[in-house]
């Protein structure tokens, strides 16, 4: 399992609020993130999937003429960016390989870093790219 910040959503609420485009961002001035909630981001757990689904939305927004700005938050998956599949994969499991399952420091930078989005009205967190990996346990064996 790798720690991607970058997919953790600051947005399991019981109050009604605004959320941002994709969820990375709220209109909530207090982060709630308990322990034992995980978000799975499947996106790099099967390489052919994975290739299958960046090309689909290359092919798609080729043929509707689309930019990065009209169609996506970020522009990593657009044929311009996207680089090599391959090197993608490789690169994520050449990350250091971390003893135990303990996220509560990460949680908690996640938690300490809440603050708000400029002066959008938004409240964000700082999403660092952890070169990190950590063996899933066996309590999330058979969920996927």
């Amino acid at each position: 399992m790798r720690l991607a910040p970058h997919y953790s959503k600051p947005c399991v609420l019981s109050a009604g609020v605004k959320i941002a485009r994709g969820g990375h961002f709220t209109q909530y001035e207090k982060i709630n993130s308990p322990e034992g909630l995980y978000l799975f981001h499947l996106k790099y757990c099967d390489f052919a999937e994975y290739a299958r689904a960046m090309d689909r939305r290359n092919a798609i927004t080729e043929e509707i003429g689309a930019t990065k700005k009209e169609t996506a938050i970020g522009g990593h998956w657009f044929a311009d960016a996207r680089g090599e599949d391959r090197e993608t994969f490789e690169r994520l499991g050449a990350f250091a390989m971390q003893e135990g399952f303990d996220t509560r420091p990460y949680r908690k930078a996640m938690v300490d870093s809440f603050e708000p989005r400029g002066d959008t009205g938004f409240y964000h967190f700082e999403r660092p790219d952890y070169e990190l990996q950590f063996e899933l346990p066996e309590r999330f064996f058979g969920l996927f």
